[in-house]
């Protein structure tokens, strides 16, 4: 079976967007970027991050919920 190889605008369009991600999460608070790790990273959710963070679970989705509306944001702006 032959191999699929991606094409190369794809690869490149993906490390260009990586990159402007990295960006912006370097933008947040540590508690923010903190979120994100455990969402994300560690797959965790709103209640385990909650509960590890001495947060209530809804105070934890209301952040990501910010966190997120200020990292589209920034990438639209990062994109223009």
């Amino acid at each position: 079976m032959t191999p699929i190889v991606p094409d190369p605008a794809t690869v490149v369009d993906k490390k260009a967007a990586m990159q402007l991600l990295g960006l912006a999460l370097t933008g947040l608070s540590h508690r923010d970027k903190e979120i994100v790790a455990l969402r994300y990273g560690k797959a965790m959710a709103f209640h385990e991050i909650g509960k590890l963070m001495n947060l209530s679970e809804s105070r934890v989705c209301q952040l990501h919920k910010r966190i997120l509306s200020s990292l589209n944001k920034r990438l639209r702006k990062d994109m223009e």
